[in-house]
């Protein structure tokens, strides 16, 4: 037991073959070297890694194993037992936003590594702050032993902000900066699945400011811009937080609402026309609108349910204007 505490690894009792001791000692020499030729070879990879620009670390998802010298300097640890301290993974520093991958986006419980390596390159982007910035970083994965992987983090803020900008650009209406039809075809039916996947509804509404060619008559484009842009700006103060407004054509909007109970449809898009009616927009003073509501229809063309909306915006205008109209 002496020997063993001392380092042994192995021992023969007497009278032992001197065949056997020689194989013993060949066969423990050779394992000697391979952890000797293993740790060489993990050290030489550590200071590979640490001469890496980017953020590298060994993990299995759940606790981290090893980081290079870009992740300590990032994050302000001075070492790996330090960050331990508080911490077990990079990924609690991930910020949740709509934008990049973050834990909110999957089970409770499941292995971060798993999933994002199911989605595509350009959606593998997390974005982690420190203490002074916050950084959109690329994520690549590969395998490095049975349960552990090497994780590369590339700095990609520059190019990602340009991208941000260029998709505001294409998804935004210049004038007014509610969405416009190219972000509506692009995320509808992401939206039925969130929405259907929470037991929730989506509902279109159409809105028309009632009598707006008088404006553009009477008061120029100009001004007619201004109350468009007065009219976004007005109902994105009092909406929700979810609700999604587009510029259809015109002086005509789309509003995607997510509804819990259909019933409450009326009473959402009566406290939003109660908004329009109320304010004061510059030089041409109180102006209305006309509002058509509708639920979408498991399986439905979506084009049927803008239709059902757009029959209810011209029922309210038939109506008198001013008026909330559900099909």
């Amino acid at each position: 037991m002496k020997g063993f505490e001392l380092g042994a690894r192995d021992y023969i009792r007497k009278p032992f073959n001197t065949k056997e001791l020689n194989v013993r000692v060949n066969n423990h020499l050779e394992t000697y070297k391979l952890i000797k030729r293993l740790e060489l070879s993990y050290k030489n990879l550590e200071k590979l890694l640490d001469s890496q620009a980017n953020i590298v670390i060994l993990t299995n998802g759940k606790e981290l194993k090893f980081a290079n010298r870009k992740f300590f300097e990032f994050l302000n640890f001075e070492n790996l037992e330090k960050f331990k301290e508080k911490h077990k993974c990079i990924c609690e520093f991930f910020i949740e936003d709509e934008n990049f991958f973050h834990l909110k986006k999957i089970e409770e419980g499941a292995n971060w590594l798993d999933e994002i390596n199911l989605l595509e390159d350009s959606q593998r982007v997390v974005l982690i702050k420190n203490e002074t910035k916050e950084l959109a970083f690329s994520v690549s994965i590969n395998q490095y032993d049975i349960d552990t992987m090497i994780v590369n983090f590339t700095d990609i803020s520059e190019t990602f902000n340009q991208k941000m900008i260029l998709e505001k650009k294409i998804l935004h209406d210049k004038l007014t900066n509610a969405y416009n039809r190219e972000f509506f075809d692009q995320n509808y039916k992401k939206f039925i699945s969130e929405y259907s996947s929470s037991n929730s509804k989506l509902a279109i509404a159409m809105l028309d400011i009632d009598h707006f060619k008088l404006v553009n008559d009477n008061y120029g484009h100009d001004i007619g811009d201004q109350v468009l842009i007065q009219f976004v700006d007005t109902l994105n103060k009092n909406s929700r937080k979810n609700d999604i407004l587009v510029r259809w054509g015109g002086e005509e909007f789309i509003m995607i609402l997510k509804i819990d109970e259909a019933s409450n449809l009326q009473k959402i898009l009566e406290s939003l026309r109660k908004c329009i009616e109320s304010f004061d927009f510059n030089i041409v003073g109180h102006k209305t609108c006309s509002i058509g509501g509708t639920i979408y229809l498991e399986n439905e063309d979506i084009l049927k349910t803008i239709k059902r909306a757009d029959e209810a915006v011209y029922k309210a205008k038939e109506l008198g204007r001013n008026k909330v109209v559900i099909f």
